[in-house]
């Protein structure tokens, strides 16, 4: 299976990103968000602007009982988690890929409004690569990208 991927200039520089979609029994609004590829982010993260687009009721949420408290984007973040998620992503045949975690992460910051994060892409990181048994291969010279893993 094979995940294309996006190569856009984030902070100056090219990045994967990937389009999903997010379901949970928390997430009241299903529409796509544009999440970078991150093999340094030990977790899949929901960003501030992601979590309004969303409409995520964050006081339902609950701290992770592990890292509660991260540094991301030069802030520092509550770690909450988003229970029971399922993931949507287009495969390159264009099928529907479903994927489902037993959580994510959704940051909250320490300091000031959800609103002041604005511009900072959510990420997919290495739980679900590495879960899911994908590999990243990113060439931002030739402008290619993708997650791909071995149909067994």
């Amino acid at each position: 299976m094979r995940i294309p991927l996006l190569v856009r200039k984030k902070f100056d520089e090219l990045m994967p990103f990937v389009i999903l979609t997010i379901r949970s029994a928390y997430v009241r609004r299903i529409i796509p968000i544009l999440a970078v590829v991150d093999t340094g982010s030990p977790w899949t993260a929901l960003t501030p602007e992601d979590t309004l687009k969303l409409n995520i009721p964050i006081k339902s949420l609950h701290k992770a009982e592990k890292f509660v408290r991260v540094g991301f984007a030069g802030s520092s973040f509550w770690r909450c988690l988003l229970p029971d998620v399922t993931i949507y992503m287009k495969t390159d045949t264009g099928e529907t890929a479903k994927f489902s975690l037993p959580s994510i992460s959704v940051l909250l910051p320490m300091k000031g409004k959800l609103q002041k994060f604005k511009g900072i892409p959510s990420v997919l990181g290495c739980d679900f690569i590495t879960s899911e048994g994908f590999k990243l291969c990113f060439n931002p010279s030739k402008n290619v990208a993708f997650l791909e893993k071995e149909e067994i």
